[in-house]
């Protein structure tokens, strides 16, 4: 068994390189658009993703909250009014999140 707070143990490699930017998104954007947060029972995630986040060139490289936020706005908020081609009520979010049945 590998030892060490990186996927191939103690060296960083290319999946951490990899994950880290898709965990930074998923923390940000999620906590934005739904209000969730990795749950404090995952406490390795956690500690993982605390890892990779602390280090110099993430914190140097990564992007701000509101380009990330702003980038993901288009995939989670759908206008009202859109044509989705559904028979369920359309559900519309704020930026803050809050259902609106359309």
């Amino acid at each position: 068994m590998l030892q060490g707070p990186f996927i191939n143990g103690k060296e960083i490699s290319a999946a951490d390189l990899a994950l880290g930017p898709k965990l930074y998104h998923l923390e940000v954007a999620l906590s934005h658009y739904k209000n969730w947060s990795i749950p404090e029972s995952l406490h390795h995630l956690k500690s993982y993703m605390n890892f990779l986040f602390s280090r110099d060139s993430f914190e140097k490289t990564k992007p701000q909250k509101e380009d990330v936020i702003a980038g993901w706005r288009p995939k989670v908020v759908v206008p009202v009014g859109a044509n989705t081609g559904t028979c369920t009520p359309q559900v519309a979010y704020s930026r803050e999140a809050t259902p609106v049945v359309a």
